[in-house]
């Protein structure tokens, strides 16, 4: 909870403050707070539970729940999972039949997983006769965090309200207090569930646009690479031009030396000549652009490198929303 508290934006902040009776701009950690002063969750009986997991084991066992025995982080998202869908069976029961279609049809239009295959809603003679049993397809959607984020979007036009204190079918007695802290409890959550699918979404936008910007620098790579392995290099920039002239000199004084006239005054010259076409091959060499070298390559590189560090951030973010 506190994680998706940190991450909402300021209007869904704004209400959840209202529902919880938090003053404007309060951290999530006041928030946790209020919602526990609401539910009667304190700690030593006077100071409200500051700890989204006294409050979620607390309010867990409000609704019949056992206590929570493990301390993981995916305990408590299953525990806040669970008390989302006792919520949502409340207004599901209080709810009329046209309601309820309205429900599944816009929670399974709204099913946002990629690996999870989507519920199938069953046509209207085979679907269970009202007062029965909960409906399957909802507790499909339930069962899966990607489902309770559909029905928290679906929810959005098509509330499921908490039914009134006096009807309320929670395993023990219910003072209106603690039913008002269900009530901010219930909003909460499906605040939270909306905020989820919305990074969800904005996640995966920009791990699609970061990809399509991969691409594009990627297929530039590849034309520069090309283009410095097939650019034209005058003669005065060529390595080549050096080292024959280097030939050139050692050719003179091994002509020189096989006629028995070399002497220091015809051989200085050649080896003066032979040092200039040396010191011509390793200038050029220097000022010659290679992959290791060209700068703009080398930016290009850096760039993929960035890409690659905000992709698996990215990636990180969305297999957490994916499996909350």
């Amino acid at each position: 909870m506190l994680r998706i508290l940190r991450q909402l934006s300021p209007e869904e902040m704004r209400v959840v403050a209202v529902q919880c009776g938090a003053r404007a701009g309060a951290a999530p950690e006041e928030i946790i707070r209020c919602l526990s002063r609401l539910c009667g969750v304190f700690v030593w009986g006077i100071f409200p539970a500051g700890s989204e997991e006294v409050l979620l084991d607390h309010v867990g066992r409000r609704l019949g729940m056992m206590p929570m025995t493990s301390a993981s982080t995916r305990a408590y998202a299953h525990r806040e999972r669970a008390i989302f869908a006792t919520y949502v069976r409340q207004g599901w029961e209080a709810a009329g039949e046209e309601r309820r279609r309205t429900v599944l049809c816009q929670a399974l239009a709204a099913w946002d997983s990629t690996t999870l295959p989507c519920p199938a809603l069953p046509e209207e003679g085979t679907e269970p006769a009202a007062g029965g049993a909960i409906h399957p397809t909802l507790e499909a959607l339930l069962a899966q965090a990607a489902g309770c984020r559909a029905l928290a979007r679906a929810m959005e036009n098509a509330p499921l309200p908490l039914p009134s204190a006096g009807v309320l079918s929670f395993p023990f007695p219910v003072p209106a207090r603690i039913s008002n802290g269900h009530q901010a409890m219930y909003t909460v959550l499906l605040i939270l569930w909306r905020a989820r699918a919305r990074r969800l979404r904005e996640r995966r936008l920009q791990r699609q646009h970061l990809e399509r910007q991969w691409r594009q620098i990627e297929s530039l790579l590849a034309v520069r690479r090309r283009n410095l392995s097939s650019a034209p290099v005058g003669w005065e920039a060529n390595p080549l031009s050096g080292l024959s002239l280097t030939a050139a000199a050692g050719l003179s004084a091994a002509i020189h030396t096989a006629m028995a006239v070399a002497n220091p005054i015809t051989l200085i010259p050649a080896a003066v000549v032979g040092t200039a076409g040396v010191i011509w091959s390793l200038s050029a060499l220097a000022s010659r652009n290679s992959p290791a070298t060209d700068e703009r390559l080398l930016r290009m590189h850096a760039q993929l490198q960035s890409f690659r560090l905000q992709l698996s951030q990215i990636e990180l973010e969305i297999h957490d929303l994916e499996s909350e």
